[in-house]
């Protein structure tokens, strides 16, 4: 019957006519039943004007059939009279007449939810941001949902990817991290004039994720890199000194990352150690991989006993 349904399932368990026509028989045979055992002469009075009850059940039948229209207590329908707009009709039942009035639309009026992908947006300090954003509405007024916008989901994805990028805009891009529940109210505030002109009452806004773009990732981190080559730089040069010291001569002979891995044995065996004040930092790994990957760390030290030299390293790290 309804032209248009705005987010309403029918049931696949609705009654078809027949069953309830079968239903209704046997709970009229089962009441004629009790009734004359009873009182019989009531049954009597009753089998005698069964078709007059037949009669007027079947009128009631399809009264209900035909100009009743059930609604749900989540349910709205809209009522045209004449081709024209008459009212909102539910919950509960609603009589409409055929010929002159039809249900043009159904509406659920529950809140729903809406997630909008990679809506793009770009920060007053121009940084282009791609956010994942979750809406929550409901139909406040059903005669506007539908008579005002069509395609409502559609349109409010639309206008929403409006929204995110008009309210990132007035934020820097660390604002943006620090602030997202003002952006999510700025959103909401920007977003009601125009949704309650459709009827649609914004229940809440949520910024799910937020994705830099790899350029600037790689910015961000660059100056981390940066620091980290600087402090294994550092590192690599007072491992030099201090292996050459208990070397001497002999060092002369070795590459500088050969005296690194020493001295790196050096530092796990006073690490280890009882009472060891020397607490190697978690980052320690990832510093030293930066600096010596692929450079052969522990080679060309054939010859040497580097238990010998690594007691004597580690003495001197300890100040033994």
């Amino acid at each position: 019957m309804a032209e248009e349904s705005i987010g309403v399932k029918v049931s696949e368990h609705e009654s078809t006519p027949i069953r309830t026509l079968a239903i209704g028989l046997i709970g009229f045979i089962a009441l004629l039943i009790l009734i004359s055992i009873f009182s019989p002469t009531l049954a009597k009075t009753i089998i005698s004007n069964i078709p007059y009850i037949v009669l007027i059940s079947i009128v009631i039948y399809s009264f209900t059939k035909v100009f009743v229209i059930k609604y749900g207590q989540t349910e709205r329908g809209i009522i045209y009279r004449f081709g024209k707009f008459n009212r909102v009709a539910g919950p509960g039942w609603s009589i409409v007449i055929p010929f002159f009035e039809k249900e043009f639309s159904k509406v659920d009026v529950r809140t729903r939810t809406e997630v909008i992908n990679e809506a793009s947006a770009v920060t007053k300090d121009d940084i282009p941001l791609n956010f994942d954003v979750s809406f929550f509405y409901s139909i406040a007024d059903p005669k506007k949902a539908v008579l005002q916008v069509t395609a409502l989901e559609d349109t409010l994805k639309t206008f929403f990817r409006g929204i995110v990028r008009d309210g990132v805009g007035n934020f820097t891009m660390r604002d943006v991290f620090y602030n997202m529940s003002e952006i999510a109210s700025t959103m909401k505030e920007r977003a009601t004039p125009m949704t309650e002109q459709w009827g649609i009452t914004i229940n809440g806004i949520e910024i799910l994720h937020v994705k830099l773009p790899d350029a600037v990732m790689n910015a961000l981190y660059q100056p981390v890199t940066e620091e980290q080559k600087a402090i294994a730089a550092r590192f690599q040069a007072e491992a030099i000194r201090v292996t050459t010291e208990v070397l001497g001569d002999a060092a002369e002979r070795l590459n500088p990352n050969a005296l690194t891995y020493l001295y790196l044995k050096a530092l796990e065996k006073v690490a280890s150690a009882e009472n060891s004040k020397i607490v190697l930092p978690m980052s320690f790994p990832t510093i030293m991989n930066s600096l010596t990957a692929g450079l052969g760390l522990g080679m060309g030290l054939e010859g040497i006993d580097q238990q010998k030299v690594i007691e004597q390293i580690a003495q001197k790290i300890s100040g033994k």
